[in-house]
């Protein structure tokens, strides 16, 4: 399934929440919409689902369709959500399956959900990488061709989070578009990346390494904070702890100026995060 996000502004109060956004997915993509808290990942995924209308711009899929003609194809996982809580795992299920007219469930997603565990369980019992599991299986048990997914992992533990991305989510060719805060999760499942900032798309979608290409950096020295590094011009950024180096490939004299002054640094591949600053650098 083909999805168009065009010219999407969001305007509240005043706020410009949205600017602007554009971004295309054609059939199979699995795209992967990063961004800092706040930058509008959530509200754009409510006004692709329809919970709330943008200011200007529109949302199309397969070239002409709304929402509203394709939501049977298309299964939403958003980050917190309440599932009926006075039901039992295995009613809640139940009552999806009824809606779907579906009579039984792939073994190897029950399987890989872990659901016979807890399925006589009440909804309100559970923990939340117990209810994350429930909500996994409710937005894809209809096998949608169309996935929406708003940090479908987080409260989830690395091995599970391999197991539902490669047994459920990226089954059967399915186009998928989703946020995430594990970056590592983009890099490994994400065919193409696009960077949100402050409500604005800041890059082209590609893949990771026609991302990381287009930097033209092919290292970064990592030093502490507290260390005081004078004289290099090449593009630097901070963290909390660290100030982060990105070298071009022919910057020796900048390698060079450092050792100088300090031996206590490390040197390690570019990658989505130091790009991600790069991008924003002239934006902050």
């Amino acid at each position: 399934m083909k999805l168009k996000i065009d010219h999407i502004n969001l305007n509240i109060a005043g706020k410009q929440i949205l600017n602007d956004v554009s971004f295309e997915l054609n059939d199979g993509d699995i795209l992967a919409l990063l961004g800092d808290n706040g930058a509008g990942k959530t509200t754009l995924f409510e006004i692709i689902t329809n919970l709330i209308n943008p200011s200007s711009g529109n949302v199309v899929f397969d070239n002409s369709k709304s929402f509203n003609l394709i939501k049977k194809d298309t299964g939403v996982l958003w980050d917190n959500i309440t599932l009926f809580p006075w039901l039992k795992v295995k009613e809640l299920i139940n009552y999806v399956m009824s809606i779907y007219k579906i009579a039984e469930i792939p073994k190897i997603i029950y399987e890989t959900l872990d659901l016979n565990r807890i399925e006589n369980n009440f909804m309100h019992t559970l923990s939340k990488g117990e209810k994350k599991r429930v909500a996994v299986l409710i937005s894809t048990l209809h096998n949608p061709n169309l996935l929406l997914l708003d940090e479908p992992t987080s409260e989830l533990d690395p091995l599970v989070r391999k197991h539902i991305w490669e047994n459920i989510f990226c089954m059967n060719n399915r186009t998928i578009l989703f946020s995430t805060h594990t970056w590592e999760e983009a890099v490994h499942y994400a065919t193409k990346i696009v960077f949100i900032y402050k409500g604005k798309i800041i890059n082209k979608p590609c893949a990771v390494r026609e991302l990381i290409n287009s930097t033209q950096f092919s290292k970064k020295i990592i030093i502490h904070a507290s260390e005081e590094i004078k004289g290099v011009t090449s593009f630097s950024y901070k963290t909390k702890s660290n100030i982060v180096f990105l070298l071009k490939p022919d910057d020796v004299d900048s390698l060079n100026l450092i050792k100088q002054q300090t031996m206590s640094f490390s040197v390690l591949p570019v990658d989505l995060e130091d790009v991600y600053y790069y991008l924003i650098s002239d934006k902050i």
